[in-house]
């Protein structure tokens, strides 16, 4: 490995090891992120499903709407069991 190369790594190993500059959110704020991001899930869900009474008349298109929303659900529980998991684990509340 030539000298610019080895400073180059050096300067790579140095950042992935230094300390983050950005404050990292407490339990509570990353709780209420998921928390969110299930809400929003929801919400989708809910969109999809108005959407394929809209699109009735189109059975391939709503088969795929379905399927959307099918993922749009399991996706909210993984988020909402992710958020309690989270809240139980570092002893935060929402």
């Amino acid at each position: 490995m030539n000298g610019a190369s080895g400073r180059q790594v050096s300067r790579g190993v140095a950042h992935l090891t230094a300390p983050p500059t950005v404050p990292t959110p407490d339990c509570g704020d990353l709780v209420l992120s998921l928390t969110d991001l299930s809400v929003l899930t929801g919400k989708v869900s809910r969109y999809v499903e108005q959407l394929r009474f809209l699109l009735a008349d189109r059975p391939t298109v709503t088969a795929h709407l379905q399927q959307a929303q099918s993922y749009a659900g399991d996706l909210r529980r993984k988020l909402d069991h992710a958020a309690g998991m989270l809240a139980y684990n570092t002893g935060c509340d929402s």
